[in-house]
């Protein structure tokens, strides 16, 4: 009878396992031993994405961001701007808004080219978010929407939106889709404030948004 020596190597991403020997011994009758045990040998895994960590709610936000037209409207500088995009997907979408008595529906809607606001639509913590840096000062307005509910003060948490695309960045997409968006490298720190869209209100002369800032951060 031959001795017969197999060495098996599994290779998985995750759990990380060890490559083990086994000796079968003599006998042609052979019995797979599993390899369960993890290897405390290995690398650092990858973490996973928060998109990939929150299947459920990614797929939920993408189907609403898909029944939601502010994407489709058309960029007019000083009449319907990064801004307005980012208020207006606020308000339909956002389950901050409790009340749509504050803002004016009407003159909001003449401005905007129109508001469509679905009452049965799923609703989102999600904030109207302005971008600003040392060299541009404020430049940028889009959305985020809070996904990992554990961390709500780690910027990491959240999901940011381009109301003028839908397009869904994480934190560490912001400085090169603010690069993108000023055709010129970022390099200083960056502001992030997460804030309501509370109110739009006549001052006796024009019509203005209010907004409350909740959090802040910086992108280094």
């Amino acid at each position: 009878m031959r001795n017969i020596f197999i060495t098996f190597l599994i290779v998985l991403t995750r759990p990380c396992f060890a490559m083990q020997a086994f000796d079968l011994g003599s006998s042609e009758d052979i019995s797979f031993q599993a390899l369960q045990s993890p290897s405390s040998s290995c690398g650092n895994q990858i973490e996973a994405s928060l998109k990939d960590r929150f299947p459920a709610k990614m797929m939920e936000l993408r189907e609403a961001l898909a029944s939601d037209d502010t994407d489709s409207l058309g960029y007019e500088l000083r009449r319907f701007s990064c801004h307005d995009y980012a208020k207006r997907l606020y308000l339909q979408t956002s389950s901050k808004v409790s009340s749509l008595e504050p803002y004016n529906i009407e003159q909001l809607s003449s401005n905007w080219g129109g508001v469509d606001i679905k009452p049965s639509a799923k609703k989102f913590d999600m904030h109207y978010l302005t971008i600003s840096s040392a060299e541009e000062g404020y430049f940028h307005a889009i959305n985020a929407v809070l996904i990992d509910e554990s961390e709500p003060d780690n910027i990491e948490s959240y999901i940011f939106i381009e109301p003028q695309t839908d397009r869904l960045l994480e934190a560490d997409e912001i400085r090169a889709h603010s690069s993108r968006l000023m055709n010129k490298p970022i390099e200083k720190p960056i502001a992030v404030e997460l804030r309501t869209f509370d109110s739009y209100k006549h001052n006796g002369n024009i019509w203005q948004s209010h907004s409350t800032k909740e959090k802040a951060f910086v992108i280094n």
